[in-house]
């Protein structure tokens, strides 16, 4: 089954004091991209994050944010004003400085500002700290699985539309090996016109079958045609393949164009050319698609 690489998941969650919602997100890349938003004050959670995500997901960009906040309870939290007050004098530095190289930044909120500025990691020892860690990543594989999800209607989409495409493709070509056929007897009819126009006598048969023969040889496109339909076979098992095939699809639209643009250059045929002209339309509007499978 194909899979697309564009999805969308949010997951809500609590442990103790805290809550917390994760967010991730993906669309298309040409090898796996991930980008994380999580607090740093928890040791290895970052790269325990990518390591989950490696083993799950193989190709696209992801973006996973994870904000975390402290439930209020009393008097129990507290900010560190001098904390505070470093903190948002280092963003303003960073507001500032990406306006001048013209890179848009996304708002914090205040829950991530007092995660960054208040007590809760100084109040949690090693040991809670762990526990928190324990349950934001147990509940990572429900969210992953949520975009796979996604991802897989996504695909089942995808693959709908490629097969249209590769339909489209194959009828193309049954019609172009049909016009192959038909172009020789149109060759014929027009070099005896050619000829008749050049010279007022009678044109010798021998003479008009070797130039004939010359014309197939150059403009001969059953090798084209052949290779089409091995690669319409070929894309189509991918098409079935359960698994990341999104490189070799690429790749084997790399090699449709090849071949079309060969046979439109070969063509010297009026009906073989606007046939080749709506293979290439067709594949072009394939390869698009091509771009969002894993």
């Amino acid at each position: 089954m194909i899979k697309s690489m564009t999805g969308f998941a949010t997951l809500n969650g609590t442990h103790g004091d805290f809550e917390w919602s994760w967010e991730l997100k993906s669309v298309n890349n040409k090898g796996l991209d991930i980008r994380l938003r999580v607090p740093d004050w928890i040791t290895g959670l970052e790269n325990d994050i990518r390591s989950i995500l490696k083993s799950k997901i193989s190709r696209g960009s992801l973006q996973l944010n994870l904000r975390l906040s402290k439930v209020a309870c009393g008097d129990e939290h507290h900010l560190d004003d001098q904390k505070l007050q470093m903190y948002l004098s280092l963003i303003k530095l960073v507001e500032a400085e990406a306006q001048t190289h013209q890179v848009g930044l996304a708002p914090m909120t205040a829950g991530e500002i007092i995660s960054k500025c208040g007590s809760a990691d100084q109040n949690l020892n090693e040991e809670n700290v762990l526990k928190l860690k324990s349950s934001l990543l147990l509940q990572l594989e429900p969210l992953i699985e949520a975009l796979i999800e996604m991802r897989n209607r996504e695909g089942i989409n995808l693959q709908n539309i490629m097969s249209a495409h590769l339909q489209m493709i194959s009828d193309l070509t049954k019609n172009a090996e049909e016009i192959s056929k038909q172009r020789i007897s149109d060759h014929e009819s027009e070099l005896k016109k050619a000829i008749a126009k050049q010279i007022s006598q009678e044109i010798d048969p021998d003479r008009l079958a070797q130039e004939i023969a010359l014309i197939i040889v150059k403009s001969d496109v059953t090798e084209e045609i052949d290779r089409l339909k091995s690669h319409i076979v070929a894309a189509s098992d991918l098409l079935k393949h359960d698994g990341p095939v999104g490189r070799r699809l690429d790749f084997m639209m790399q090699e449709f164009n090849r071949e079309v643009n060969t046979l439109c250059s070969k063509s010297n045929h009026k009906t073989l050319t606007a046939i080749g002209l709506d293979m290439k339309v067709a594949i072009d509007q394939m390869r698009e698609q091509v771009q969002n499978v894993e």
